[in-house]
C-alpha cells in the first residue's frame, strides 16, 4: 500500500455535560483503518493533556488508508 503524507491539524476542547471547562484532562488520539485484507486496525497515535481553558491539539500525518477514522478519547483531570 503506498502512502501519501499529509498534515493535520486536530484540535478542540472539554468541557463536562453542564458546560464546565475541562484542564489538565488526558486527551489520547487513536486512528482506525482497514488494511488490505478488509481488516480493522487501531493504533495509538498521540496523546496531550488539556491546557487550563480545556483546549487541546493534535498535528498528525494523515495516510491514505481505507476507511480511516480519528478516535478520542478523554480521562479525568489530573490532580
Amino acid at each position: 500500500m503506498k502512502r501519501k503524507f499529509i498534515k493535520n491539524l486536530i484540535k478542540g476542547y472539554v468541557k463536562y455535560s453542564d458546560w464546565e471547562i475541562v484542564g489538565n484532562a488526558v486527551v489520547i488520539i487513536y486512528i482506525r483503518y482497514q488494511n488490505e485484507y478488509n481488516k480493522w486496525i487501531k493504533e495509538e497515535v498521540g496523546y496531550t493533556v488539556t491546557n487550563e481553558f480545556g483546549e487541546f491539539c493534535f498535528a498528525l500525518n494523515q495516510y491514505n488508508y481505507k476507511n480511516l477514522e480519528y478516535i478520542i478519547e478523554v480521562f479525568e483531570p489530573l490532580n
